[in-house]
C-alpha cells in the first residue's frame, strides 16, 4: 500500500507525527551437503512499520505482507496511550541516493558456482566432505514521514560460503570460509583460503613445550571488539553504564588502533539509517584516543552529539536504537 495513504490515515485518526518504514526482500540460494546439491531455496518478505506520536506519546505497529492501513494506524495509536511522552524527532533532510544496478543471477548459475567450488577442493582432497552455499539477496527500504522525508534505497549482495570436514584416523578438522560481494562470485577465491588451511593441516605437529606468541588474525577482530563497541554505545553512555562515559579526548586503546565507520564501503553500502538520517564517515577512536560515540537521533540529542546516521532497528517491531555498520 502507498505509504502516503497510511500517513494521511494516521493523521486523520489523531496522530500528530507519523513515520512509515517499509522493507521488502527477495533471496535465493543453492545449498550443498556432503559434496552434493541438497536443496534450492527462494523466499521473499514484505513488512511495514508505522510509528506515531499522539499527545507526545510514541506508538509502533507492524504488518507483514498486505497492509490494512486503518487497522495498522489504530493499533499504533492505541499502543501510544501506554507510552511515556517524548519529543518526536523526525528526519527531514533529503539524502542523495543512487541504488546500484542489479542484474539477477539465474539459480542455475548459483548451482554451477557451488559445483565448481566443491570440485576445486576434491581435485586435491577427494576424501573431504564439503558443504557449500551460494546466495543472492536483494532488499528495498523506504522511509516516508510527516516531516516531508521520502527515501528509498535498493541494495543487493551475493555470497559464497564453503565448509570442509576432514576425518583422518582419530583426527577431525572443520574449516569454514566465504565472502559477500556486489560483483560476480569467484569459486576459486572462495576455495583458496580453505585449500590453504587444508595444506597447513596435511602434517600433524606436536605442540611446542615452551612459551609461544598468540596471534590474533582479522577473523578474531569482531569477537574482540564486542566489549569496545558496547563502550562506544551512546545509550550506554547516557545511562552511565559505559566505562568510557567521561573519557572523550583521552587514550582508551593502543595508539596503533583507529576505529571508524565507512558508509560507502562495499558490499554493505548504507546511505541512510533506519530513521532516514544521512550516514556519516566517522572516527570513534583515532590512534587510541576516544573521539565520540554512536547514537540514534534521540540519544544523540540527549548527549549533545551530531546526527551521524547510527539509528538502527533490530527488526520491524523495534524502535531505532544506537547501531553500527561497516
Amino acid at each position: 500500500m502507498d505509504p502516503h495513504q497510511i500517513l494521511e490515515l494516521a493523521r486523520a485518526l489523531g496522530a500528530e507525527r507519523a513515520e512509515i518504514y517499509q522493507t521488502s526482500s527477495f533471496g535465493r540460494s543453492a545449498n550443498f551437503e556432503a559434496n552434493r546439491l541438497k536443496q534450492v531455496e527462494t523466499g521473499d518478505e514484505q513488512g511495514t512499520a508505522l510509528r506515531v506520536w499522539c499527545a507526545g506519546r510514541p506508538g509502533l505497529a507492524v504488518a507483514h505482507g498486505p497492509v490494512d492501513a486503518r487497522l495498522l494506524a489504530e493499533k499504533a495509536i492505541a499502543i501510544s496511550t501506554f507510552s511515556k511522552s517524548e519529543e518526536a524527532d523526525l528526519a527531514s533532510e533529503g539524502v542523495a541516493v543512487e541504488s546500484p544496478l542489479f542484474v539477477p543471477t539465474p539459480i542455475e548459475q548459483l548451482i554451477a558456482w557451488g559445483e565448481e567450488t566443491i570440485a576445486l577442493v576434491r581435485e586435491r582432497y577427494p576424501e573431504i566432505l564439503n558443504s557449500c552455499t551460494f546466495t543472492e539477496e536483494v532488499g528495498t527500504v523506504e522511509i516516508v514521514n510527516s516531516a516531508g522525508l521520502e527515501l528509498c534505497y535498493q541494495s543487493f549482495s551475493r555470497g559464497g560460503f564453503l565448509g570442509a570436514e576432514w576425518v583422518r584416523g582419530e583426527d577431525f578438522l572443520q574449516i569454514y570460509d566465504g565472502e559477500t560481494v556486489l560483483e560476480t562470485l569467484s569459486p576459486s577465491a572462495i576455495a583458496a583460503p580453505v585449500l590453504q588451511r587444508l595444506e597447513w593441516a596435511r602434517k600433524n605437529s606436536p605442540s611446542p613445550k615452551r612459551s609461544v606468541p598468540v596471534l590474533f588474525t582479522s577473523k578474531a577482530v569482531e569477537v574482540l571488539l564486542g566489549t569496545v563497541t558496547a563502550a562506544l554505545n551512546g545509550r550506554q553512555v547516557l545511562q552511565q553504564a559505559s566505562p568510557w562515559s567521561q573519557l572523550r579526548g583521552e587514550t582508551v586503546l593502543s595508539p596503533l588502533i583507529t576505529l571508524a565507520q565507512a558508509p560507502q564501503l562495499p558490499p554493505y553500502i548504507t546511505p541512510f539509517d533506519d530513521e532516514g538520517t544521512r550516514t556519516m564517515p566517522l572516527e570513534f577512536c583515532t590512534r587510541g584516543v576516544l573521539e565520540t560515540f554512536y547514537a540514534d537521533r534521540r540519544t544523540a540529542r540527549q548527549l549533545g552529539l551530531p546526527y551521524t546516521g547510527n539509528g538502527l532497528r533490530g527488526g520491524l517491531g523495534s524502535y531505532p536504537q544506537p547501531g553500527l555498520f561497516n
